[in-house]
């Protein structure tokens, strides 16, 4: 998974909106975020935050 948000990350610092709309960047942090077993990466807290996904 790390290797995979790494690439969510890269797209997101050059095409913001895109990852930010799109079904399957959104899709994949959900089900990353569901995955973990206590507190998410700081990384993907963040991930999942700006797209709106966890609060």
């Amino acid at each position: 998974m790390d290797e995979a948000l790494g690439s969510v990350l890269d797209a997101e610092e050059l095409a913001p909106e895109q990852v930010r709309y799109h079904f399957i960047p959104r899709r994949l942090v959900t089900s990353w975020v569901r995955q973990q077993r206590g507190k998410p990466s700081y990384l993907l807290a963040g991930v999942a935050q700006r797209l709106q996904i966890v609060a």
